[in-house]
């Protein structure tokens, strides 16, 4: 499916790991035009932004979220398994975005627990589990990804 791309409502979301940067367009319709980047091909996060951008044709993007595996404090990005550092002010103006969140992606992730299925996790320890209890979350890539809520 392809993205109607001049409603104003298209927005991109991306998942910025140290192997791969993964984008999609995100309409009212849902996810379309989902790709996969390697991240060791481009030489900063906005040339893989740009070449999405170019190979969907997707003009009309101004608003952006990406989880980043990386700390995010302040402005300033410095990845800590990948060579890319940006700031996230100077990349909103270089993109002509409106919107440019930087969250990082195992906080993001986290805060998805509470609506997950009984099913679908997993008591550590011991025991029943107690609602109202803190959550955790691990998860490997290039990376150990950890989160708690």
């Amino acid at each position: 499916m392809t993205a109607n791309l001049s409603l104003p409502a298209t927005r991109l979301v991306g998942d910025i790991g140290g192997t791969n940067a993964r984008f999609a367009l995100h309409t009212a319709q849902g996810l379309s035009d989902i790709r996969v980047l390697p991240t060791a091909d481009y030489a900063r996060f906005a040339d893989a932004l740009l070449a999405y951008l170019a190979a969907t044709g997707a003009t009309a993007v101004r608003h952006v979220a990406i989880g980043i595996a990386n700390p995010v404090y302040g402005d300033q990005i410095r990845m800590t398994n990948h060579h890319w550092a940006f700031s996230i002010a100077q990349a909103r103006a270089e993109l002509g975005l409106q919107t440019f969140l930087v969250l990082n992606d195992f906080a993001v992730l986290a805060r998805a627990l509470p609506e997950l299925p009984a099913a679908e996790l997993v008591q550590v320890g011991g025991g029943s589990a107690v609602p109202g209890a803190p959550l955790a979350l691990l998860g490997a890539g290039t990376g150990l990804g950890v989160s708690g809520l």
